[in-house]
């Protein structure tokens, strides 16, 4: 069994499902996969080959999102001769390339008018396909196949049937009054099964095939983009703007969504719908909500005043055993007179006995206070100065602190 009797049942699957990408994936086949795989057996394909045609690939220019495209096919066809059980259950490996196809580019606000002027002279039709497309984010195959009987002008309505949308989900929406204008003039004189965008002459001018309907636009839609100074526009950069444009008047996310036709939110967020200007905009909201906030500021932080710090602050901290922390303690004793008590402490008679923990050079009891109560010291050291504490200010209370006290003892 060949590789290319694969493709006989890849193609047969898609004919019986009535799957829309039948003619791209017949394409696909023999313009890039059959050269390449079509005379192999399909038991020989190797991964080696396989890695030497997305080389070749890329040479040629094809994007990875395309190679996966046709390497999918390729996957497709081998797993549906397993479930026949016309190949074993161990396909070759192929890979799936990484893809960073975020979408880009948008019709900006100042070139809307130019692009309106530009498709207004290549015909209706292109006009009112660009208005669509711009208002509500559609598709360009989803407007080409727009018949008349999908527009209700009494209610002023747009349908698409399930199954003729790219994720087969019916949608409808309302119209603006620049879309009823351009589609009660699109639809005059036609038929319900009619196509509401149809040329009345092709590009010779001679009577168009097909009753006019757009097969082909790329031509024409390129000439507008140039006329009106934006020629790296794509059709489906409207859809990107439509949904940008929902965004900015407040429309939830889920109500454009179903408008636009993304089914899943990561599809939807690879559109990547926020605009540069877009977070302009947003800065200067934010700046102006600022200035009407006289507790908030916006520019530079204001330099820092500083503040005084005390000797003890300013002395270096080192580890003491302590012991010596009672003598300090001690030392700074005669300071508690003038503060309304105090007392000497000696290290036999403090609660600390034998143990090292952090302390200041300079040591008050004010600074202890000040420490136990900060909030930065670990428990331990904490449980040990509220004990100094209480033992200083217990021995300030036993003895006289002022000379008038001593005399009244």
């Amino acid at each position: 069994m060949r590789v290319s009797d694969l493709a006989e049942g890849l193609l047969r699957d898609y004919t019986v499902n009535g799957l829309k990408s039948l003619r791209t994936v017949k394409r696909r086949w023999e313009i890039h996969l059959a050269p390449s795989f079509g005379h192999l057996d399909a038991t020989e394909l190797s991964s080696e080959q396989i890695e030497a045609y997305i080389a070749r690939r890329r040479q040629e220019g094809a994007q990875n999102a395309t190679i996966n495209r046709e390497l999918a096919a390729l996957r497709r066809a081998y797993s549906l001769a397993i479930i026949a059980g016309k190949f074993p259950s161990f396909p070759p490996y192929i890979p799936h390339l990484r893809e960073t196809n975020v979408r880009k580019g948008f019709l900006r606000d100042q070139q809307y008018q130019a692009l309106v002027n530009a498709t207004a002279k290549q015909g209706l039709w292109l006009r009112g396909m660009m208005e669509l497309g711009f208002t509500y984010g559609w598709r360009k195959s989803e407007l080409m196949n727009l018949k008349v009987r999908q527009c209700d002008l009494e209610e002023q309505t747009i349908t698409l049937d399930p199954g003729e949308t790219k994720n087969d989900d019916a949608r409808t929406v309302v119209m603006t009054a620049t879309v009823f204008e351009l589609l009660r003039e699109c639809i005059a004189g036609k038929g319900p099964e009619d196509y509401v965008f149809s040329r009345t002459v092709d590009r010779r001018g001679h009577k168009p095939r097909k009753g006019g309907h757009i097969s082909d636009m790329r031509q024409a839609w390129a000439e507008a983009c140039k006329a009106a100074a934006c020629p790296d526009l794509r059709f489906h950069d409207l859809r990107r703007t439509g949904a940008r444009n929902m965004r900015r008047v407040g429309i939830a996310e889920g109500v454009i969504m179903k408008i636009g036709g993304w089914r899943t939110r990561s599809v939807f967020e690879r559109y990547n719908i926020i605009d540069s200007a877009d977070l302009d905009g947003a800065v200067k909201k934010l700046e102006e909500g600022r200035r009407h906030l006289p507790h908030m500021t916006w520019g530079p932080r204001p330099a820092k005043v500083p503040v005084p710090m005390s000797d003890a602050q300013l002395e270096p901290r080192k580890v003491m055993p302590a012991a010596e922390v009672a003598r300090y303690l001690k030392q700074q004793a005669a300071s508690l007179t003038a503060r309304g008590g105090g007392s000497e402490a000696s290290a036999q008679s403090g609660p600390v006995q034998g143990e090292s923990f952090q302390m200041p050079v300079r040591l008050e009891v004010a600074d202890l206070v000040k420490a136990a109560a900060s909030g930065n010291l670990s428990s331990e050291l904490q449980r040990k100065l509220g004990e100094w504490i209480d033992f200083l200010r217990h021995e300030a209370e036993k003895k006289p602190t002022t000379a008038r006290e001593k005399k009244g003892a």
